[in-house]
């Protein structure tokens, strides 16, 4: 495909002295009346969930052919069948904070190993049935981080790594932790980080206990918050996520202190998209009004294969991003349309590329992949909007986050739909799209990383 750009803004041309001047006393005296920066949120630790195992409680017990569980003298023993060919696995609801930096550990004594391929460990279930898997190995002495996505096995989070000063001695104990912040998971073992995870964005809503192939004592299990996961709670609420990069942004307004700051040489500025040409173009019609601070993006035509869209190269490095914008619904077409932000990737031979949509309607958002290689669309996932807008024309703030594993959308800082991310695919374009008979005003719009 032809990226032919049109370009927001021309050649920057330096200034002259005295206005430099004049714009540098300007900025150190914004900088003077600037408000304080925001109070740091409390990081103390809070204790969600801790059992000392005397009595069952509310476990939920694993199915009786897989082995047997009791409770007593400050210990859960779970024995895994020799025969058996499942683990045996008892799970307790807890319930953390959304943006809850956390911490979950307990001690593990193994009493009885059938062969060298047992193992005890955590998991941790999401409210969708994903699943982190912290496995400890005690034959080869290793732990690992397995991920499990609709019930399909995922790329390790952090491979098979060998713990030094793991105990193996009979009836020796070690305390196995994994703590989440940041988007990662590390995992320490007798007080001693192991490894770290790659980045995947998870809150559980249950912890699981497990043993396969032996006999293993648990005890002195906590779960905890530690703190407040400020990346977590930053991107929930839209706000600056700290280090992180902004890769392109149109705020469609007069220069800023970004740019202010670039010309006098301090920083750099954001990135204003390169918008191309729109994409069926005699179908549609692509404004930037910098008047109104607003981008208006029509699809005249009634026609359903005509959607209308622009786009700009954006490198997107790292796998962590984010694509944002306030979008004011003017008119609607079909009621199974919508209109919103995609990334896409480098067009294949035959100009196709891959791309992924998150869009709205007046009732709800979806996720839309569209895979080249197979010229098919897929709906990932849809949901009805929390709050609708109030009236035509009304502003949603519309988000699409990659992570590592998940793709999710945020309408008006609430997350409403997420799926797996679609695999082998390493986006590098931004941009709108706008299904036929649907014309779409957007201000603000901004690509950043996580």
């Amino acid at each position: 495909m032809s990226r032919a750009v049109f370009t927001p803004s021309g050649r920057r041309r330096p200034l002259p002295l005295n206005l430099l001047l004049v714009l540098g006393a300007l900025l150190i005296a914004a900088a003077l009346g600037a408000p304080p920066a925001a109070a740091q949120a409390n990081t103390a630790s809070r204790t969600v969930f801790s059992d000392d195992f005397n009595s069952p409680g509310r476990w939920l017990p694993p199915a009786e052919a897989d082995g047997a569980v009791s409770f007593g003298k400050g210990r859960l023993t779970l024995h895994s069948r020799p025969d058996s060919s499942n683990a045996v696995v008892v799970a307790h609801k807890v319930l953390l904070s959304p943006a809850a930096s956390y911490r979950v550990s307990t001690e593990i004594t193994v009493t009885e190993r059938h062969n060298e391929d047992a193992l005890a460990g955590i998991s941790l279930q999401s409210p969708a049935g994903d699943v982190v898997r912290v496995r400890l190995r005690p034959g080869s002495k290793l732990v690992w981080i397995a991920y499990l996505h609709n019930e399909q096995a995922q790329p390790h989070l952090m491979p098979g790594t060998e713990v030094a000063g793991l105990k193996t001695g009979p009836g020796e104990s070690n305390t196995l932790a994994v703590e989440s912040s940041g988007g990662r998971f590390t995992v320490l073992v007798n007080g001693v980080t192991v490894g770290t995870s790659a980045v995947v964005d998870f809150t559980p809503t249950r912890v699981q206990l497990v043993a396969s192939d032996l006999r293993a004592e648990f005890a002195k299990l906590t779960v905890s918050e530690t703190g407040v996961d400020t990346r977590h709670a930053r991107l929930l609420q839209r706000l600056p996520v700290p280090g992180q990069r902004t890769l392109a942004q149109d705020s469609l307004k007069g220069a800023g202190l970004g740019k202010a700051l670039s010309f006098l040489g301090v920083g750099k500025a954001p990135e204003e998209p390169e918008w191309t040409a729109p994409f069926n173009d005699e179908n549609g019609r692509f404004e930037r009004d910098t008047g109104r601070g607003r981008l208006l993006l029509e699809a005249k035509t009634p026609k359903r294969s005509a959607s209308v869209r622009v786009s700009s190269y954006v490198p997107l490095p790292g796998v962590g991003y984010a694509v944002s914008a306030r979008v004011h619904l003017l008119r609607e077409g079909d009621e199974d349309d919508c209109a919103g932000v995609f990334v896409d990737d480098k067009p294949l031979a035959n100009g196709d590329f891959d791309m992924l949509v998150a869009c709205v309607n007046s009732v709800s958002v979806a996720l839309w992949h569209f895979d080249a290689k197979t010229d098919a669309w897929k709906n990932l996932a849809e949901a009805a909007l929390a709050v609708p807008p109030a009236t035509k024309g009304a502003a949603m703030d519309l988000r699409l986050v990659m992570t590592a594993q998940r793709v999710i959308a945020f309408v008006d800082g609430r997350v409403h739909v997420s799926a797996a991310r679609p695999a082998g695919f390493k986006y590098d374009g931004v941009g709108l799209r706008a299904d036929p008979g649907y014309m779409i005003e957007v201000s603000d719009f901004k690509a950043h990383e996580l």
